[in-house]
């Protein structure tokens, strides 16, 4: 019985990523740019963007304005639609529009702290690039989401989100956790520095595969049904009701999710004394979640429904953010290490639906503007999530 299930599982993933077919072969290319995207995310705003914040000398005001400024410059994800809906083949613009964000996020950033010997200008120029590098992002970001879709049915879209969830995971599992421990071993903060470097720069070389793999697929024509125009940014997705619960309902776990998620990384680094490798061993939690658990979720997920198998995992997550009050640098090997089990456990279920709610309730003409406005008060919500933790 288990055996055919097996067979059963295999049959339908190979289908899937089958890539003699133009479908497949997208998917499979969108599978390992999300793997690719997974461990340059963490140099970019993990914990190893922490760890090299923290040896850079940056100090935690520093690095909260950082983090505003980087949620400010989010709010450009509302000009997306006027800049991407005048071409109807897009995929060279947001192939550019990556690299420069790679290049400004990674080499320039390591480069700046070193290279800019008075203090004021050096910040200066650090917080510049990063607010340039994130109105870049913004820019693309509703675009990828838009092309790709067309390569994800419904039929298939929950065991893809999950296997990309799968490989994501173990890749930067594999990738992270022995780069943590090496920069956990070296003793001073010029080594650390010196490590940290080195990495950020090999995550940029990465990312040109990402930037390669995600060119690969077929773009065809999206379909349009409004003029460009700057009016069109809010009228077209106020219009759709259905539409606008999906935008509260992630307004509302955004805004509740970063009011405990706040500083959580260097608070954890700093002042509890939990090393990066700790920290990354979450990953590991995870994945092992992710194996056990992703076949139980997406049962759950066909009898309830993307919105309802969300609720039921957003009420068993919220107490491990009552847990986060108690960590300290005493108890926080075994208490740190629970309440990230408690998370993995929920945390397949939670990002299996938080994935598809873009494409919940949203049209397929003119998916530009509905999946930016979708993105852009993300910005707000954030910030306004991590101001109290801040002023704090």
């Amino acid at each position: 019985m288990i055996s055919l299930k097996v067979r059963e599982s295999r049959s339908v993933l190979s289908e899937m990523l089958n890539w003699k077919e133009e479908q497949g072969r997208g998917r499979c290319c969108m599978l390992a740019s999300a793997a690719i995207s997974r461990i340059i995310a963490d140099l970019i705003t993990g914990s190893l963007y922490t760890a090299f914040l923290t040896a850079a000398t940056f100090s935690v005001v520093e690095i909260g304005m950082f983090a505003t400024l980087r949620f400010l410059s989010s709010c450009f994800s509302f000009f997306a639609p006027v800049f991407l809906e005048r071409y109807q083949k897009r995929k060279w613009i947001l192939a550019a529009l990556r690299f420069a964000y790679y290049l400004l996020c990674l080499p320039v950033l390591t480069w700046i702290p070193g290279a800019i010997a008075d203090r004021r200008l050096m910040l200066f120029m650090f917080g510049a690039v990063i607010f340039l590098s994130g109105i870049i992002n913004n820019l693309f970001l509703s675009g990828y989401a838009v092309w790709h879709i067309r390569f994800l049915p419904d039929c298939i879209r929950a065991r893809y989100f999950s296997s990309e969830q799968i490989l994501s995971v173990f890749i930067s599992c594999f990738a992270l956790l022995p780069l943590s421990a090496l920069a956990d071993r070296l003793g001073t903060a010029t080594d650390r520095m010196h490590i940290l470097a080195a990495i950020r720069i090999i995550g940029f070389l990465i990312g040109i595969l990402d930037i390669a793999l995600l060119i690969l697929p077929q773009e065809d024509p999206y379909p349009r049904r409004a003029a460009v125009c700057f009016k069109n940014i809010m009228r077209i997705p106020l219009k759709c009701r259905s539409f606008l619960l999906t935008v509260l309902l992630v307004a509302i776990w955004d805004f509740s999710n970063e009011l405990s998620r706040s500083a959580w990384s260097y608070h954890l680094l700093n002042t509890v004394g939990a090393g990066i490798t700790l920290l990354n061993t979450a990953s590991v939690l995870y994945a092992a979640a992710l194996i056990l658990l992703s076949p139980f979720w997406r049962k759950i997920l066909k009898r309830l429904s993307w919105f309802r198998t969300f609720s039921v995992a957003a009420l068993i997550h919220i107490p491990s953010y009552l847990l986060c009050i108690f960590v300290n640098s005493r108890n926080f090997h075994w208490l740190y290490t629970l309440v990230m089990v408690i998370q993995s456990v929920d945390g397949v279920a939670l990002n299996l639906t938080f994935m598809d709610f873009k494409y919940i309730n949203t049209p397929p003409e003119d998916q530009t503007y509905f999946i930016s406005f979708l993105l852009w008060p993300k910005a707000l919500r954030h910030f306004l999530g991590r101001l109290p933790a801040r002023c704090f």
